[in-house]
């Protein structure tokens, strides 16, 4: 049944809480990027090219699936 109470868990109990633990995992995406840039800049030798360019695809698979999570929770409890 659609009552008040059950829309206020909803709200907060369920989208709230999974939007915040997405961005809360953004953050530390975020961080690790920037970790994983500074770390790099330092080695230019070939190993360290293959090694940055899969690091780099592990942080975009990563960060899409964050936003693909983020627009299922928006399309679910919004539209």
């Amino acid at each position: 049944k659609n009552t008040p109470s059950c829309l206020t868990v909803m709200w907060y109990g369920d989208f709230t809480l999974n939007c915040s633990s997405v961005v809360v995992v953004a953050i530390f995406d975020l961080c690790a990027i920037m970790r994983i840039q500074c770390i790099n800049v330092k080695h230019t030798d070939n190993a360290s090219v293959q090694r940055r360019s899969r690091q780099r695809n592990l942080v975009y698979q990563v960060a899409l699936q964050g936003i693909f999570f983020i627009s299922e929770l928006i399309t679910y409890f919004l539209l």
